[in-house]
């Protein structure tokens, strides 16, 4: 992975905001608690080989990141999601979500500035 900002595109939460502040707070805290378990369990699914709960954790995943969207992420996620759900390419599925988790890692801090900002 570069070391270059990963794209988060705030829009559609910044219109939700608009209309209904409260709502946007909770998606980002919602987002904010359960990405890293997500994550980690992704990670352990990965060293399970449980395909079946990493691509249904990857689907759940995908859906949190329709509403912040994070275009990087939601590829890798949409990979394994796909990945695991076919059974195709299933060696490349720990590197995934170990990039899954280091994009996290470094988003993790404009996401809760975000909502700090939102809350301010």
């Amino acid at each position: 992975m570069n070391n270059q900002p990963i794209a988060i595109d705030l829009s559609l939460i910044a219109d939700l905001c608009k209309e209904d502040r409260n709502t946007a707070e909770k998606m980002f805290q919602l987002f904010l608690k359960n990405m890293p378990t997500a994550i980690a369990e992704m990670q352990n699914y990965c060293s399970l080989e449980d395909w079946k709960k990493l691509y249904q954790t990857a689907h759940h995943v995908k859906s949190s990141l329709s509403i912040i969207q994070i275009p990087e992420l939601l590829i890798l996620i949409q990979n394994i999601e796909s990945n695991s759900k076919k059974l195709i390419n299933l060696h490349q599925l720990p590197k995934l979500t170990e990039q899954v988790a280091m994009h996290y890692q470094q988003i993790e801090p404009q996401i809760q500035q975000a909502l700090n900002n939102m809350i301010s």
